[in-house]
C-alpha cells in the first residue's frame, strides 16, 4: 500500500498557510509570527527542512514576520519575543549567524546576554509546545539545528537556565524528536546529568521524552545509551512506563522497548517495575495530595486537574493503557506480567472498572478476559 503522507502534507500546508494569512489580517500578530516561523518544524515529516524555502537575510525574516519599524524594537518584537527567537523557530541557519554576529557588536555585556538568553514571558506559546520563560536555547535544542545549540552555548548562554517548569534546555529538548540538536548537547557538554529533575514535578528527560509527542525511539534508545535511568519515578509519583503508557501519543514500541531495557539493566524486581503503583514521593505531592483530599471532603473541590490526579493514585502502566483503549499495549504489559487486579487507592477500581470508567472498549474487556487466570 502506497504511503499517504505527501498527500498528507499536500493537504497540511495550504491550510498553514490560510492559517497564516487568517492570523495576519485579523491582526492576531503574535500567533502569526509564531506559526509561520515554527511552519517549517511543523511540516517537517516530509523531508528536508529546505523544502520550505529557507531566508537568507534578516531583512527577509523581518517581513515575513511584519515587522514594524516603530511598533517592534531592534531585537525584540512588542510581545518580547526576539528576532533571534524567531530565526531559531524558523531554523534558518543563515539568518541565525547574521543575528548571532550582530549581537557580538553590541557594545554593551548585559544587553548581549540578554539579546543571547531571548527568554519569552512567562505566560509562554504553550499552543505552539513553547513554555513560560523558555528561551533561545531551549528552541535550540528542541526545534533548531545542532549548530545553533553550539553557537549559543559557545557564545556562554548558561546550560542550566530553566523555563516555568524548572525544565532544562535538554529535558525540553527530549519532548521533540530532534535528535540532531540532542546529540550535540552532550556532545559538547559530555558530564552532563541526564537524570536531572525539573523543578514542579521531579520530572526527567526520559520521562519528558515518552510522554510527549511522537516518533521518540530514537530519542528514547540515545537517553538510555548515555546513563537515562529506567527505573526514576517522578516526586509527583510517576514512573517511566507509566509516563509511556499515559500519552495520547503511546508507541507500542517505545513501551517494549522499556520492558526490554528493564530486564536487561536489571532492575531489582522486574514484576514490581511492571506493576509499579502510582502514589507521591516528596513531602510537596504529599502535601498536596492531603490538601486535594480535604478540599474534596468539604465539597470545596469538584473538578479539578487535582482531583483527577488523586483519584488516579494507586493507579498502574496497564490502568494507563486501558483507559484510552490501547489493546496493543494492555497486550504488551499483560505479557509482561501486570497484573489487572491491582486496585487504585481512593477509587478502588481494578483494571476492568477502570477501563469500563472510561470506555466502552469491547476489545480491552474481551482481553482482560482472555488474560485472566484460568483457576478464577
Amino acid at each position: 500500500m502506497a504511503c499517504d503522507r505527501p498527500t498528507v502534507y499536500a493537504i497540511l500546508e495550504p491550510l498553514i498557510d490560510k492559517k497564516i494569512s487568517h492570523l495576519f489580517n485579523t491582526n492576531h500578530l503574535s500567533d502569526a509570527r509564531m506559526l509561520v516561523t515554527s511552519k517549517r518544524w511543523i511540516l517537517r515529516g516530509r523531508g528536508n527542512h529546505a523544502e520550505v524555502p529557507s531566508i537568507e537575510t534578516v531583512a527577509a525574516l523581518k517581513r515575513m514576520l511584519r515587522w514594524h519599524r516603530t511598533l517592534d524594537g531592534v531585537w525584540f518584537d512588542r510581545y518580547g519575543v526576539s528576532i533571534l527567537f524567531y530565526a531559531i523557530l524558523r531554523r534558518d541557519d543563515a539568518v541565525f549567524r547574521a543575528l548571532i554576529d550582530d549581537v557580538a557588536a553590541e557594545p554593551s555585556a548585559r544587553k548581549r546576554r540578554k539579546i543571547l538568553l531571548s527568554r519569552i514571558r512567562k505566560e509562554g506559546k504553550t499552543r505552539y509546545g513553547i513554555p513560560g520563560h523558555a528561551t533561545s536555547l531551549h528552541v535550540a535544542v528542541a526545534m533548531g539545528s545542532p549548530m545553533m545549540v553550539e553557537e549559543l552555548l559557545r557564545r556562554g548562554v548558561d546550560p542550566n537556565t530553566t523555563d516555568t517548569m524548572g525544565s532544562d534546555a535538554f529535558m525540553l529538548g527530549c519532548g521533540t524528536d530532534n535528535i540532531a540538536s540532542q546529540r550535540r548537547w552532550l556532545e559538547l557538554i559530555p558530564t552532563w546529568d541526564v537524570n536531572r529533575r525539573n523543578r514542579i514535578v521531579g520530572g526527567m528527560a526520559l520521562g519528558i521524552a515518552v510522554l510527549y509527542g511522537t516518533n521518540k525511539m530514537a530519542t528514547v534508545q540515545f537517553l538510555i545509551e548515555n546513563g537515562a535511568d529506567i527505573s526514576l519515578c517522578t516526586h509527583s509519583g510517576n514512573s517511566v512506563l507509566m509516563s509511556a503508557t499515559d500519552s495520547p501519543d503511546a508507541d507500542p514500541v517505545v513501551v517494549s522497548f522499556l520492558l526490554d531495557s528493564a530486564r536487561k539493566s536489571g532492575v531489582p524486581n522486574f514484576r514490581d517495575f511492571v506493576n509499579y503503583r502510582s502514589r507521591p514521593r516528596s513531602f510537596k505531592w504529599k502535601l498536596i495530595r492531603w490538601a486535594t483530599r480535604a478540599l474534596r471532603f468539604v465539597g470545596l473541590l469538584r473538578r479539578h486537574v487535582l482531583v483527577y490526579f488523586m483519584d488516579k493514585e494507586g493507579s498502574t502502566a496497564l490502568h494507563n493503557a486501558v483507559q484510552r483503549g490501547d489493546t496493543d499495549i494492555a497486550e504488551i504489559l499483560l505479557d509482561a506480567g501486570a497484573d489487572s487486579s491491582l486496585r487504585t487507592t481512593h477509587t478502588k477500581a481494578n483494571v476492568a472498572e477502570w477501563a469500563r470508567r472510561f470506555g466502552p472498549f469491547p476489545a480491552i474487556e474481551a482481553l482482560l478476559f482472555r488474560s485472566r487466570p484460568s483457576n478464577t
